[in-house]
């Protein structure tokens, strides 16, 4: 197992406490998370033993999952408000997570360290075309 329970059942906590990221950030499913703790590790634990084996039946969804880590994680980069060195998606809708160390993270999608990744989103999202039109 990649994740020990204790870890599981804190972010279980976690989302069940502060919600998800998405738009509706406390989904029907939150009560699950408050009423079943104990079952949603478990279902999370199933998933870890046979994770590789379940995304390659959904690897789209999943790589959907990334666009706000893509978007938060260079916004906080940026603002230097919080010092984040690894994030945990948990799509509880899909019922699969990933943790995972956000430099690596990184260096296995886009091929360079988070810093560098960060600084080219951030400078691609500034609008200097105006600057140049005027």
């Amino acid at each position: 197992m990649i994740v020990s329970k204790d870890s599981l059942l804190l972010a279980v906590r976690n989302v069940a406490q502060w919600g998800d990221t998405d738009v509706l950030p406390f989904p029907l499913e939150n009560h699950w998370f408050h009423d079943a703790e104990d079952e949603v590790v478990s279902v999370l634990t199933e998933l870890d033993g046979a994770f590789d084996t379940w995304l390659s039946g959904y690897p789209l969804s999943f790589g959907r999952d990334f666009r706000q880590v893509l978007t938060y994680a260079p916004l906080n980069f940026q603002s230097r408000r919080y010092d984040i060195d690894s994030v945990c998606r948990v799509n509880p809708r899909l019922g699969i997570y990933l943790q995972e160390d956000l430099n690596n993270l990184c260096l296995e999608l886009a091929g360079a360290p988070a810093i560098e990744v960060f600084a080219e989103i951030i400078d691609v999202s500034q609008p200097h075309w105006m600057d140049e039109a005027v």
